[in-house]
């Protein structure tokens, strides 16, 4: 009962980017049950006040003052870990629990956790998936709820990522209720802010801005700046994405109030939106220019997936200005980044745009090559709207070659696999697209 009422206390006024254990938490519950009923009524009330003094008067662990925030050394591997990830340095994690042994059962689901985590990251959702269910498993039998909501957490993003939002909005939805039981106020926050954002790539906006009002709700209630900054910023690429760009605009500006100098991922996701923004008014010299400030911040907080999708969107935005050379040099030094790394920036798509540049040159032999070069790469990772694309920009070279039987075969290859992918909409765009040539 302690334990459960502490965890309450704790939770109450913590967010996802503190680091918390509910083994350490069952430690201190130990500690505490042999209070008296009055020292514990003190101490709960402090703790509800966000005052932790009295309780690292009674434990003055080092895992302790990580929970209140406080910076401390000579830390456990695995916590060093989890601490890496919750700063998105994956490669530091990795390299920590690389041949990291668990001696009990709660760092065997920990170690489960922070390696799904390093897989979804390298784009392997297979094992990471695998690894999150096994580690579900055990903070179940562990009765370690806030793990176990996590996890869920995890699980819901895999599938979102995965391209199966059902799933993944059920995932989100436990991993919130869960929150919500162990008064997990913030974390159950950002979980609505994940599911909003799910409903959107759905084209589900009212719902979403529905969720993203629950989110909104809790920060607010708990003074909680630099979390109403995500939330703002996801309803500013909600309107992005649904194309109202003035309300897009607004809610920039309106994230941009709450947003300190150094909320470092506030302020680099706000110059990401901003410049897709910029990009779609076809302001596309201010477009580069705040992508710029976007790679700039990515890479001071090791994301180089993002960073790599804002070099990409300068890439398009120098093409659009005819800037060739610089188009080129840029999607060039994207490639030269992504290779033999994993993240979730596809490197076809590199490929495919220096295609359509070279294209737009009139220089259709490279342009072929370099499309060939991206075909091979989305057949790879079973893209099969990526593949379907390569080969229609791939019948297109031929057409515009005079090859009229390639273009028709690639032509039927890319109607083939856009079938596969069953993305109705690029069927008919294929469709009307490349029968004006057959028609010629």
């Amino acid at each position: 009962m302690i334990f459960r009422l502490l965890e309450r206390c704790i939770l109450n006024k913590l967010s996802l980017q503190n680091w918390y254990s509910s083994a350490f938490s069952l430690k201190l519950a130990e500690k505490l049950n042999k209070k008296t009923k009055k020292e514990l009524v003190f101490i709960f009330a402090e703790i509800k006040k966000g005052n932790f003094s009295s309780l690292t008067k009674i434990y003055s662990a080092n895992e302790l003052k990580l929970i209140c925030g406080k910076k401390t050394k000579s830390l456990h591997p695995l916590i060093n870990a989890e601490l890496a990830l919750l700063d998105f340095d994956f490669k530091k994690a990795s390299k920590l629990i690389e041949n990291l042994k668990a001696i009990n059962n709660d760092e065997k689901a920990r170690l489960l956790l922070a390696e799904a985590k390093i897989a979804m990251n390298e784009g392997d959702m297979e094992t990471a998936s695998h690894k999150t269910a096994l580690a579900i498993k055990l903070f179940q039998k562990l009765g370690f709820v806030f793990e176990e909501a996590c996890a869920y957490l995890l699980y819901g993003t895999i599938y979102r990522a995965s391209g199966i939002p059902d799933t993944a909005q059920i995932m989100l939805k436990t991993s919130a209720d869960l929150f919500k039981n162990i008064n997990a106020k913030a974390a159950e926050a950002e979980v609505y802010g994940n599911i909003g954002m799910l409903l959107v790539m759905d084209k589900r906006f009212d719902e979403a801005i529905d969720y993203f009002e629950k989110a909104i709700n809790l920060f607010a209630e708990m003074n909680n700046a630099d979390s109403l900054v995500n939330i703002y910023n996801q309803k500013a690429l909600t309107m992005l994405i649904s194309n109202n760009l003035p309300q897009a605009t607004a809610w920039i500006k309106k994230a941009l109030t709450y947003c300190s100098q150094k909320n470092l991922r506030g302020l680099s996701l706000n110059y990401d939106i901003s410049a897709q923004t910029a990009f779609a008014k076809q302001q596309y010299a201010k477009a580069v220019s705040l992508a710029k400030h976007a790679v700039e911040l990515y890479m001071a907080t090791n994301n180089l997936s993002a960073k790599l999708e804002m070099m990409y969107l300068i890439a398009q935005a120098q093409l659009k200005q005819k800037h060739f050379s610089a188009s080129e040099k840029t999607l060039r030094n994207i490639i030269d980044e992504a290779t033999g790394k994993q993240t979730c920036f596809h490197i076809a798509n590199a490929y495919s745009l220096l295609g359509i540049l070279f294209m737009q040159k009139k220089d259709f032999s490279r342009a072929k090559g370099l499309f060939n070069q991206s075909l091979c790469s989305e057949l790879n990772n079973e893209r099969w709207c990526g593949v379907a694309i390569d080969y229609a920009n791939i019948a297109l070279t031929e057409y515009r070659k005079g090859r009229k039987e390639e273009g028709y075969k690639n032509k039927v290859a890319a109607l083939k696999y856009a079938e596969e992918s069953g993305d109705k909409e690029l069927i008919s765009y294929l469709k009307s697209t490349l029968n004006a040539f057959d028609a010629e």
